[in-house]
Formats: structure tokens, C-alpha cells, sequence
């Protein structure tokens, strides 16, 4: 397809489409109105964590061999997070780019300019500029990002960090539609494709979920008040930048999307803490029992300024192992007063991949997985147990031939667990990666756990019950459901029912009439042509 004009691609990333349906906001309702609408379907894609690579990439995790951020060295059993490893399909035409995540510039051809990383919800590797000097003249024009502590933050204990979560997104937000208005307008004009990313709202919905969801076990907590006025407002400040930049490049193709949806969160506790201390004690080890002080609706709360990682790995007793100064100091800074907190983070370096995990609880069993059957993996939202396979694994215990045996034992445990808080089992589905332990790779599990609806403790019949924790984040990827709007001006205004998140990608290289450099997992959505009368 001939390109028909440049194209201006607007990515909310961790944005939920039917939060915005709920709110009609008017810039998201004058596209879907008056362009082509496009429902999204994720798949299970959501839950690698790597959305972000895979609209860079236009690759599906099948198709990169990357199932999760997190690496598994089967030599040494240890895990890091890694960040941007695929080769981007960016570049064939004139492009400029604002925080897209698991995007590495410098590997980019030189048609691809712009920003990474000036505040971006899990960028995936280092901030980096194209031209040298660019983000000096950014923070010159609008500063540094001003959210920066509550990026990753879970607020929900405390109804002030809340609101202070949101008045400091929605700032954010706003800078940044500054920023994107000036460097596509003025800085760097000379585009062809314009991708600008904007991850605000998957801060705030990660942090803040509880206060718009009346079916949330938190949703009573004093903190829901504040958390849904500072969500409403920050998918406020993104609608308007949707609308300042369409507005600001009239001309051009105009395409905003959401990848995935979100929605309550299912597994941080499940997959973080309980489900490394259940295959513990299925080994044959103890673990401690913990007593959080319980609410009326059976849930573990903390005080308002204690951290989660801090609370839980202290209630768990720590099994003894050589700490490391990263995971230490984390702990120290746990307890200092917020705003000194606060403070230390401008101040560090950002963490570039690989990065540490040691702040999950489920890695202070890590100095024994070469000693267990099986183990639990550091994960972000599904579970995911590794089976310590002989000639797989460096200090293997199971033989292959028992592989099948102990991959049914697993699936028994875990569909056995019972939720303390509700009697419910505690499992959605279990399932199994390969029938073959030496075709799983190093960023994949033998088994993965999709979690029952909040989990945040486990009875098992014959192990005894672990938990309740209390919640980590209040929302998180639980929703495959993203949304495609385009709009141009001889694109029809029409319906066209359910993709594959992967043709997001593959559509704005044939918008743009860009050649991708690689063999992407999608294609292009056919969009309708409007026809016009003639004069």
C-alpha cells in the first residue's frame, strides 16, 4: 500500500479500553466514532511482561523464543530480568519515537530518532537519545519525570500516597504530551511514522485498581476513595493527550491503541510468595506460618507506610543464605521515611537489564533449588514452577524419564490448595510447556499456574495453609482485551471486529508503507476505504 499521508501512532500502554468505555472520554469517543475500530485479543501474551518488545519487534514470545523477561540459568540457578534482546522491525521509513519500552535505539538505523526511557513503565533497557543531546533538551523544556517514585508504587495502603500517586501521573502525563507535541512538531519534524508511548496509566491502574472495582477485596479499604479519583484523573490526562496531539498533527493518519486490558490482580501474591513456600514444604522442609492481623473480609493489611517485599520477607523468615548488598540495602531503604526514600531514587542510576530479583520473596529459597525436586520461578503475574531435570538443570534430581510423573504430582498439588479466605480452589489451569523437559528454554517454566480470582493464601490438606499476605498491586495484566482505533481521512468509520494484538505493528508499517526487516507474527488489518463523492 502506498503510504497516504505520515502516521501518528499514539501507544497507552497497560490501558484499559472498557475503564475508558466506563468514563466516555471524549477524545477515545470522537475516534472510535469517526474511524475504524479494531477489538484486540492478547492471547496469553499479557502475562510475559513483554509488550512492550512485542510491538518493537512484532514478535509473539513463540515466534522471539521468549516466554518471560525473567532468564533461568540452568548451570547455576540463578534468575535475572532482562531487558531488550530481539531486533526491532523499526526504521524502513523516517520514524520518531517518544518511550516506546524494550526498544534498543542504538540498534535502530539511523532513520529511527527520538527518546527512551524519560518515564517509561518498564522500559527494558537503558534511557537513550538520538540525537546526542536530546534529552538535555527535553528536561531543559519540561524537566525531569516528575513520577518517578510511583512508577512501580502499590499506594493502596495509605489514602495521601494514593492521591499523591495520581496528582504526580497526571503531571506526568501532561509533560509529557508537551514533549511529544514539540518534538514532532519542531524538534523533529521530518517523520514519516511517529510512535509516542504513554505508560501512565499502567502505573496507575497496577496501583490503584481497588478504588474502581466494587468486587475488589479492597474496595472497602479507607484508601478506594482516593485511588478512583486519581485513576479517573490519570485516563483523564491521557484522553487529553490524545486529543492535544491529534489536534496538534491534523494531517496525519491518526492511530491509538491499547495491546492488552487490565483489571484486578490475580497472582502477585500467589506467584511472588505462596507458591515458593507450598513446593518448600512439598520437598519436605518447613516453612513458617505467618499471622497478619486480618479485616473484616479476611484479608491481611498493612500500615500505611510499610513496604510489601519488606513485610512479607520478614514475616517468612528468611531462610539463611549470604545476602546480597543489593537485596540489603533494599531492605534498609524500606524503612527510612518516604520522602528520604523518595530522594534515593532520583538519585541512582536507572537499573539496566539484567536486574536483580532478590526483592520477591520467593527467591530467599533460591540457595536451595539445586536440592529440591522442583521450584518456583520468579514471575510477574502467572505462576511458574521449573523441574529440577538431570542433564537439564547443573545439579539435576529428577530423571527424565520421571519428567511426566512429577509434572502430574505438581498439577495435584496445586489444584489440591484450597483459598483459606473463601474455601475456592485456588487454580484456573494448569499447563504443561512440553512433553519434553530439554525443548523448554531458559526463559520458560515446566508449568505454568493461571491463579484463581484473589488468592493471597493456600490450604493444602496435608501441608498445612500459607497466608494470607496481604496484596501487592491492586491491578495488574488480567485482561486480553486491547483496542485498535484509526482514523485518516479516507478510512471508513467501521467495526471490524477481533485481531490479533500482533497486527498492531504490521499495520502501521503498511500505513506508513514501511517494509518490515524481519518476518513479523501478525498482518495488517484491512481497513475499509471511505469513497467520497466526486465534485
Amino acid at each position: 500500500m502506498e503510504p497516504m499521508t505520515r502516521v501518528l501512532a499514539i501507544w497507552l500502554d497497560g490501558f484499559d479500553m472498557a475503564l475508558a468505555d466506563r468514563w466516555h472520554l471524549p477524545s477515545l469517543g470522537a475516534l472510535a466514532r469517526d474511524g475504524a475500530r479494531v477489538d484486540l485479543d492478547n492471547g496469553t501474551a499479557h502475562l510475559s511482561g513483554l509488550s512492550g518488545e512485542h510491538l518493537v519487534t512484532g514478535l509473539a514470545p513463540e515466534d522471539a523464543r521468549r516466554a518471560s523477561a525473567v532468564t533461568f540459568d540452568p548451570a547455576t540457578y540463578r534468575c535475572h530480568q532482562d531487558g531488550h534482546l530481539v531486533a526491532p522491525a523499526l526504521g524502513a521509513v523516517p520514524t520518531v519515537v517518544l518511550d516506546p519500552c524494550y526498544l534498543d535505539l542504538e540498534a535502530c538505523p539511523g532513520s529511527v530518532t527520538g527518546l527512551t526511557d524519560w518515564g517509561a513503565h518498564d522500559p527494558g533497557g537503558p534511557p537513550e537519545e538520538r540525537p546526542a543531546g536530546l534529552r538535555a533538551e527535553v528536561e531543559a523544556r519540561v524537566g525531569r519525570y516528575p513520577a518517578t517514585p510511583w512508577v512501580y508504587a502499590t499506594p493502596w495502603p495509605s489514602p495521601g500516597r494514593c492521591e499523591t500517586m495520581g496528582r504526580a501521573l497526571v503531571d506526568a502525563v501532561d509533560r509529557r504530551a508537551e514533549i511529544a507535541t514539540w518534538l514532532l512538531g519542531e524538534r523533529l519534524p521530518e517523520w514519516q511514522l511517529a510512535l509516542v508511548g504513554v505508560s501512565e496509566a499502567h502505573s496507575a491502574t497496577e496501583g490503584l485498581f481497588h478504588g474502581v472495582d466494587p468486587e475488589h477485596p479492597l474496595h472497602a479499604h479507607a484508601s478506594a476513595p482516593s485511588a478512583a479519583r486519581s485513576l479517573r484523573a490519570v485516563y483523564d490526562a491521557a484522553d487529553r493527550l490524545v486529543g492535544a496531539l491529534i489536534g496538534a498533527f491534523p494531517d496525519a493518519v491518526h492511530v491509538v491503541f491499547s495491546l492488552h486490558g487490565m483489571g484486578r490482580n490475580t497472582s502477585d501474591v500467589a506467584t511472588m510468595a505462596l507458591l515458593g513456600e507450598l513446593l518448600v514444604r512439598w520437598s519436605g522442609r518447613p516453612t513458617p506460618d505467618t499471622a497478619f492481623p486480618l479485616d473484616t473480609n479476611g484479608m491481611a493489611i498493612l500500615d500505611e507506610d510499610e513496604s510489601w517485599s519488606t513485610t512479607v520477607s520478614d514475616a517468612l523468615a528468611p531462610a539463611p543464605q549470604q545476602d546480597s548488598s543489593a537485596s540489603a540495602a533494599r531492605r534498609l531503604a524500606a524503612h527510612l521515611p518516604a520522602p528520604v526514600r523518595s530522594t534515593l531514587r532520583r538519585l541512582r542510576p536507572r537499573a539496566t537489564a539484567p536486574q536483580d530479583l532478590a526483592w520477591m520473596p520467593l527467591m530467599r529459597h533460591q540457595p536451595l533449588w539445586p536440592e529440591l525436586s522442583a521450584f518456583a520461578l520468579p514471575s510477574f503475574y502467572d505462576g511458574r514452577i521449573r523441574v529440577n531435570v538431570r542433564g537439564r538443570e547443573g545439579r539435576g534430581r529428577v530423571a527424565p524419564d520421571d519428567y511426566d510423573r512429577v509434572l502430574g504430582e505438581l498439577e495435584g498439588l496445586v489444584r489440591s490448595c484450597r483459598d483459606p479466605r473463601t474455601g475456592r480452589p485456588v487454580v484456573d489451569a494448569v499447563h504443561r510447556t512440553s512433553a519434553d523437559p530439554f525443548t523448554v528454554d531458559d526463559t520458560d517454566a515446566d508449568l505454568v499456574i493461571d491463579w484463581a480470582d484473589g488468592v493471597y493464601g493456600l490450604h493444602h490438606p496435608d501441608l498445612g495453609t500459607i497466608g494470607p499476605l496481604p496484596p501487592r498491586r491492586t491491578g495488574g495484566h488480567s485482561s486480553p482485551a486491547g483496542r485498535l482505533l484509526v482514523r485518516g481521512a479516507d478510512i471508513e468509520a467501521v467495526e471490524l471486529g477481533t485481531h490479533s494484538s500482533f497486527d498492531v505493528l504490521p499495520t502501521l508499517l503498511d500505513l506508513a508503507g514501511a517494509e518490515p526487516p524481519h518476518r513479523l507474527t501478525g498482518r495488517p488489518v484491512h481497513l475499509p476505504r471511505a469513497v467520497h463523492p466526486t465534485p
